[in-house]
């Protein structure tokens, strides 16, 4: 029987591909910048694993050469030194760290997820040293454990937030970001076209779209997102040499992207081996990593995505951390709370507080404290403001002036550094907000809301969140939304974490506070 020629010369080129591949591949600049960032990563996190098993123990149990005593099934093992514990367990987490992908080039500089990641297989090496301990009756100082494991999980969370700082400078001077090249629908493409360039610096870069129809590709030369254009270019040919001739690592398949299966394997299978590569968009935008899981069924790869909910532990964990914190803020900066009291009093003899009612967790209303910035007539000259000046940033719900007449002399500093703010940890106090979450509305804005945007209410509003930390009053009214969605619905410990160190950075620079 005869043999097709065009399918067995196709055949034989993709083989060949696969056995150049096993043989090792010649390196793409992606994978030399993805290697490098591993390699420095891990370097980084046996110097931190190190200094601080080693200094710990040091700092416990002295310069000498202490030695412990083990009694495993019953026979006494004396004069070991305690560097051998001490080697075992750098060994036991640097191997766990490696292990629990936490080097993962796919989630670096992203969310929370590398963080979590390093805190989870930190606890978990914590306990399996313990039980080994424990078991196999090893004298390990109980004092020392408990002092090197939070000290270098604290020590490698700090180095993986330096790394991730000088990864998106890498980005923002477009390096070591990876090329891609998106096919979909128009509206599709569009879509995640927007959303890499809202959320700049992205790690991706857009260098083509294409319609996943090649008979109705009637786009025309470019589109244009946010004011860049973007080459259309054709799917009529082969996509792995059109992706080669763009130089692009990465194939974006939008969701809605309406291709057959059939179409979707063969591009798949086309794509060259450890060099390019298939990313299916699943069309659902705002969920985070913690939510989704793939569950491979009869050959299907379906993304699961979970809805949101916060358990009832996980809630706990939250309220605890938000009273323990809140009061120690409290405590700690009571004399500071003495002092712009004081200066609100003397500036003009008004209230030193501002109550205002807000909506909060389930829609229920609560009473909002804050230092008075603005004048005591604030509220009814609002109306006249209005009619005045428009909103700044196109925002039709938040009326927010950079130079509003209201706001008193002593009140613009107060905002310029959050100071107003810092009554409301009594709200987080009581309960009624929390120390991150989405920003607390007024009940005038509520009745403007879009029936989505209800979704916010499911977690109590916070002093900080997404909003903030993301340019605060200037951001627009649509990003705002988006923010505060994305926090409600995929919260995180890691990520209230994240927030609060990140508030303090964007407080100092006091960028879109007025």
């Amino acid at each position: 029987m005869a043999i097709d020629a065009t399918w067995y010369t196709k055949l034989r080129r993709s083989t060949q591909t696969s056995e150049d591949s096993l043989r090792g591949p010649a390196a793409t600049p992606e994978h030399t910048w993805q290697w490098l960032i591993s390699g420095r990563l891990a370097a980084s996190d046996f110097v931190v694993v190190t200094l601080a098993v080693f200094l710990t123990q040091i700092a416990w149990l002295g310069w000498g050469t202490t030695d412990l005593t083990a009694t495993p099934w019953r026979q006494q093992i004396a004069g070991v030194p305690y560097y051998v514990a001490t080697c075992g367990i750098i060994l036991v987490w640097l191997t766990a760290l490696s292990v629990g992908n936490t080097r993962d080039v796919k989630i670096l500089g992203s969310d929370s997820t590398e963080y979590s990641r390093v805190a989870s297989v930190s606890m978990h090496v914590f306990g399996i040293v313990a039980m080994v301990a424990y078991f196999g009756r090893i004298d390990l100082a109980r004092g020392f454990m408990v002092m090197a494991f939070p000290i270098g999980t604290i020590a490698l969370l700090v180095s993986r937030w330096l790394w991730r700082k000088w990864l998106i400078s890498q980005w923002r001077q477009q390096r070591m970001r990876t090329n891609v090249f998106i096919v979909g629908t128009q509206e599709s493409v569009t879509a995640i076209v927007d959303r890499l360039l809202v959320a700049r610096p992205s790690p991706f870069n857009v260098v083509a779209v294409a319609a996943a129809d090649p008979h109705q590709d009637l786009w025309g030369d470019s589109i244009t997102v946010r004011g860049r254009s973007f080459p259309v270019v054709s799917l009529k040919t082969d996509v792995s040499s059109q992706m080669q001739r763009l130089g692009a690592n990465t194939l974006v398949l939008a969701g809605g992207h309406m291709m057959p299966a059939r179409r979707v394997s063969e591009i798949s299978w086309s794509l060259q081996p450890n060099r390019q590569r298939l990313v299916v968009s699943s069309g659902v935008m705002g969920v985070g990593a913690t939510r989704l899981a793939v569950r491979p069924v009869a050959g299907l790869p379906l993304v699961q995505v979970e809805p949101p909910a916060i358990t009832r532990p996980q809630h706990l964990a939250k309220r605890s951390f938000d009273v323990i914190a809140s009061g120690l803020g409290i405590i700690l900066i009571s004399p500071l709370l003495a002092t712009i009291a004081l200066i609100v009093k003397l500036s003009d003899g008004g209230p030193v507080f501002f109550k205002q009612e807000r909506v909060g967790l389930g829609g229920t209303v609560f009473k909002m404290y804050k230092f008075r910035s603005m004048h005591v007539d604030a509220e009814q000259r609002l109306i006249e403001l209005k009619k005045k000046y428009p909103a700044d940033a196109g925002n039709s719900t938040l009326f927010k002036l950079k130079d509003d007449p209201r706001v008193t002399r002593v009140g613009k500093y107060l905002r310029r550094y959050s100071l107003d703010e810092l009554p409301q940890l009594f709200n987080v106090l009581n309960g009624t907000m929390s120390l991150v979450g989405p920003r607390p509305p007024l009940m005038r804005e509520v009745k403007t809301y879009d029936r989505h945007v209800y979704r916010k209410f499911i977690v109590k509003p916070g002093i900080t969140g997404l909003w903030q930390v993301n340019g605060r009053s200037n951001l627009s009214w649509e990003d705002s939304v988006r923010f505060d969605l994305y926090y409600a619905e995929n919260w995180t410990m890691m990520g209230d974490l994240q927030i609060l160190f990140r508030t303090f950075k964007a407080v100092v620079g006091s960028d879109g506070a007025y």
